[in-house]
């Protein structure tokens, strides 16, 4: 199975539409790190990520690889980022605009 990590607008936006199951069906299982917990505070989205059982909330290691990112990105955002590399993820589900700002930080575009 594929490990998958996934940021908050993507679960927002599928809670919303009532989609988020999704996810669930196409990977069984999604690692979020906590900042991202803590910055669901819509509903339904946030019952839904509390609730379940497939949406598993990992502390991000705190070590210097944080400094690494632009002051621009949010902690959630670096902390998707850090997390899939973590945990080896497979698949890191993440908004367009977010991985245009994280390229353009690296000189990528």
């Amino acid at each position: 199975m594929r490990k998958v990590v996934a940021n908050t607008t993507p679960l927002i936006a599928l809670a919303d539409i009532g989609k988020l199951d999704l996810l669930h069906q196409l990977y069984n299982e999604i690692y979020i790190p906590r900042a991202v917990l803590e910055e669901i505070i819509s509903e339904p989205a946030k019952s839904i990520v509390t609730n379940s059982d497939w949406i598993k909330v990992v502390d991000v290691q705190k070590d210097n690889s944080k400094n690494s990112f632009s002051t621009r990105l949010h902690s959630g955002e670096i902390d998707v980022i850090i997390l899939s590399q973590e945990q080896n993820a497979d698949l890191l589900i993440m908004d367009d605009k977010l991985i245009n700002r994280v390229l353009e930080l690296a000189g990528e575009l």
